[in-house]
């Protein structure tokens, strides 16, 4: 039996890797056909077009292995099925669950190597690609890589709005300032930029609009000591996307925006999403499990495009799911999990068909 287990074992970790390797090659000869002109327009040289898309391969590896799970895992099995190894092993009295053991377990490993992978590779190249995309592909200003548009920040009465942040050089432009009493406006301040100075925010180009009982009073001065308490390198999470984050410092910064008064929703889809994908990688192989050894009319020339039919139809259902989480008509647990229980159900109604 353990021969028998290292045999099949080895088939599918041959048939995952070519897979992957595979569709890591044709997603990346995709991605260079589509930016490489966008690439050399805005002026990139050829080291700075091989290292954006070197830079690409972990993130499109980490897009693809479960897809590659999936068609690994029912190509494996629906080879050994053909050629009756599948059969010999059931008439020496193993049967195929048995037989999937070791697939399941090696799946599960990969799924546990994947959360990892993403959490300490994946965070951190992905905000550097996304650095060189907004410079060399999308063509804007090297110093706008840096900022976050449209940050909020609450502090008692007062709601911060800032069009651009630079925690690093202790600068903000565009900040709004709404002074609010009892759902009543007060004053709305304007600046046209705020700099770290001493310890304290001062701004510059300053315009205020009050209004009262008197009705509107507007002043404007050049330069105004600013009461927002938050020092630059407070500021500095603010600039990571979801997917910039670890899963510790995305749930710390879930805890300051609900602290603060916000709407998390969003975040908390993307926390749950940070271990459902990962597990997904195990729900693909019970798939794949179920197509390899269920007796299926047409065997491995019907399966393997149901494979590919699946696979995209996972991820579609992922994206819907996750747009209705971000929209609050799923709740985020549901929202971050509804693809994967999906397709266990769909494993389970497969696994009927094993005998």
């Amino acid at each position: 039996m353990r021969t028998l287990s290292r045999y099949i074992l080895r088939e599918v970790i041959l048939l995952f890797t070519l897979t992957t390797v595979a569709l890591v090659g044709l997603y990346l000869v995709i991605e260079v056909f589509e930016k490489v002109d966008n690439l050399i327009e805005h002026g990139a040289g050829t080291g700075i077009i091989v290292k954006y898309f070197l830079l690409e391969v972990p993130l499109i590896l980490s897009q693809m292995l479960p897809f590659s799970t999936l068609i690994g895992v029912i190509l494996a099995l629906g080879l050994l099925s053909r050629s009756r190894e599948i059969m010999a092993a059931e008439a020496m009295g193993i049967g195929p669950l048995m037989l999937a053991l070791p697939v399941a377990a090696f799946a599960f490993l990969l799924s546990i190597l994947y959360f990892f992978y993403n959490e300490y590779m994946v965070t951190d190249l992905s905000r550097e690609v996304e650095r060189m995309k907004m410079v060399w592909v999308e063509g804007r200003s090297k110093e706008a890589i840096f900022r976050q548009l449209k940050v909020w920040l609450k502090d008692g009465d007062r709601i911060y709005n800032v069009r651009l942040v630079e925690p690093e050089k202790g600068r903000m432009s565009g900040l709004t300032i709404f002074t609010i009493r009892e759902g009543r406006l007060l004053e709305k301040m304007d600046v046209r930029e705020a700099l770290w100075m001493d310890g304290r925010w001062v701004g510059r180009g300053v315009r205020i609009m009050r209004l009262g009982g008197e009705g509107i009073k507007k002043e404007e001065v050049e330069r105004r000591e600013l009461p927002l308490r938050e020092r630059p390198e407070d500021l500095k999470d603010l600039k990571a996307s979801a997917r910039g984050m670890d899963i510790l410092k995305l749930k710390s910064y879930i805890d300051k925006i609900e602290e603060e008064g916000y709407d998390s929703t969003s975040y908390r889809v993307d926390l749950y999403n940070k271990v459902s994908l990962p597990f997904g990688i195990f729900v693909m192989a019970l798939l794949g499990i179920s197509f390899g050894l269920a007796r299926i009319r047409g065997g491995l020339t019907l399966s393997l495009p149901l494979a590919v039919v699946f696979s995209f139809s996972y991820w579609l259902i992922q994206a819907l799911s996750t747009a209705l989480g971000y929209g609050g008509v799923l709740p985020p647990l549901l929202a971050s999990w509804l693809p994967n229980l999906s397709f266990l159900a769909l494993s389970g109604l497969l696994l009927i068909h094993v005998r």
